[in-house]
């Protein structure tokens, strides 16, 4: 019981408005870097870094865990669209991704199951 309580304290402390705040900042950080070609997640934590000591861990920790994720997804947006990788892990999307998307094959139609053409 002691373990489910202590699971419901972590969920407690990850939806408070503070914490919330700084996800939504690491989030919009973390897709910035990522897309730009050149600039990583890795080194927008990089420099983020000194302002994470001067806040809580919890909100720190959400901050750096978002960027990174963020910026691993967004990666991928610039490798799509003009065939450069906005992250060194998005590579292979830039091969595949554009490939698909001047074929017209990438984006789909909101609300159908079929590939827009």
């Amino acid at each position: 019981m002691e373990t489910f309580v202590s699971f419901l304290g972590g969920f407690e402390a990850l939806l408070s408005w503070e914490v919330l705040g700084f996800m939504i900042a690491g989030f919009l950080i973390g897709t910035f870097f990522g897309a730009m070609p050149g600039l990583t997640s890795v080194l927008a934590i990089a420099l983020l870094l000194p302002i994470t000591y001067t806040i809580d861990v919890v909100p720190a920790l959400v901050m750096c865990a978002s960027i990174f994720m963020a910026g691993m997804y967004s990666g991928s947006i610039t490798a799509t669209t003009i065939n450069i990788p906005g992250a060194p892990s998005s590579m292979m999307t830039a091969v595949e991704g554009n490939a698909l998307m001047l074929k017209g094959r990438a984006p789909m139609r909101w609300g159908t199951r079929r590939w827009a053409r």
